[in-house]
Formats: structure tokens, C-alpha cells, sequence
């Protein structure tokens, strides 16, 4: 007769397959925390002339840095008329000396309009060099639109594919209206993560 041996395991013997240790369970939770981190491949920066704008804009390039992130510079004008400062002296003093003769030669609400914007558009190719001299090698491109500020930024981050909205915030009342009523409202509609940056 043969007899078998067996060997008995009581229930503080057994471990499950599935059974993981304290440290492997906050290893998976970590893991599937770090798999919701946001990664900001595009970057939404409203801008106008503006020392706030620029504010906004070293954030944007301080986290284009961090996360390789292309940048889009949105400039939209309300009304030309409210930018006349920013016309070359020579153009303003004739406009203001003789409108009558300033729009005898040619600078009507059209002309003012393509001037303005080949100065607006000097200005943030100025800032896009700055970007690259500070050591920014993904692409910045920009626009510029007319219209109501706060409609054409919600628009434009609608529409496009934007994963961070940077944007400035005054307290106080710039040439185009109220920024701050303009912040609000792009808050407000865009279901997009924004970054303010008050002064």
C-alpha cells in the first residue's frame, strides 16, 4: 500500500493572484494620476499692445519650454480709429494738422486700416524674434482679426484645436474697452483651462 502525503495550507498561506502589495497599489495609483497630467501642445495668447500682453506672453514662452508647446498669437481690433496713436509720427501730426487733406491723400477709414495693421503686424513679429532669441524653437504664428475682442477669442479657441488659453487681465480701461470685461466673458464661454495673469 502507498501511502500519499499531503501537505495542508491553511488560509493565511494562500495569496491570491490578484493580491498586491501597499507599495504596488500607490505605485498603480500614481501611475494612473501622472496619466491625467494636461500636455499643453498649443498655446492660445490674446494679445494688445500692452505691457500686461507681454506679461502673458513670457508665460506662454516659459511654458512652451516645459511642455514643447506651439504658440498662437491672436490680435483682434475693435476699432482702427481707437489705434491712431500707434501711426507713424509723420502720418498722425498730417491727419491731425489736416484731415480734410490727409483723406484727400489717400488715408481714409480703408488705408488707416492697412496701415494700422502693417504696424500692428511689425510689433508682433517684433515679439516673435524676441520669443526665438529667448531660446523658443517651436512654432509661433499669429493672426490678426477685427471685431469684438472677446466674440473672436472665443471663436478662434473653439474652432481650433487649443489646449491653454494665456491672457492678460487689467483692472483698468485700455483703448479697447475693458480688458477685464473681455477676460470675463472669454472665462465665462470657452470651456477651455485659462491661465490669467493679473498685473
Amino acid at each position: 500500500m502507498i501511502e500519499t502525503e499531503h501537505n495542508q495550507i491553511g488560509p493565511a498561506q494562500i495569496k491570491p493572484e490578484n493580491h498586491l502589495s501597499p507599495h504596488n497599489v500607490d505605485m498603480r495609483r500614481q501611475e494612473q494620476f501622472l496619466q491625467n497630467i494636461p500636455k499643453f501642445k498649443r498655446i492660445l495668447v490674446p494679445y494688445v499692445t500692452s505691457q500686461m500682453s507681454d506679461k502673458a506672453l513670457r508665460y506662454a514662452i516659459y511654458l512652451s519650454k516645459i511642455f514643447n508647446s506651439d504658440i498662437f498669437i491672436l490680435n483682434v481690433v475693435e476699432n482702427y480709429e481707437d489705434l491712431k496713436y500707434m501711426l507713424p509720427a509723420t502720418i498722425r501730426a498730417e491727419r491731425e494738422a489736416d484731415p480734410e487733406r490727409s483723406t484727400k491723400s489717400g488715408l481714409q477709414h480703408g488705408d488707416l486700416k492697412v496701415s494700422l495693421e502693417g504696424v500692428l503686424r511689425k510689433v508682433i513679429e517684433e515679439k516673435i524674434s524676441l520669443c526665438k532669441e529667448a531660446g523658443l524653437n517651436t512654432p509661433i504664428t499669429y493672426e490678426i482679426r477685427t471685431g469684438n475682442p472677446s466674440d473672436e477669442i472665443v471663436k478662434v479657441a473653439e474652432l481650433t484645436e487649443f489646449d491653454l488659453v494665456v491672457m492678460a487681465s487689467h483692472r483698468i480701461t485700455s483703448t479697447i474697452k475693458s480688458i477685464g470685461s473681455i477676460t470675463r466673458k472669454v472665462m465665462d464661454t470657452i470651456r477651455k483651462p485659462i491661465l490669467l495673469i493679473h498685473e
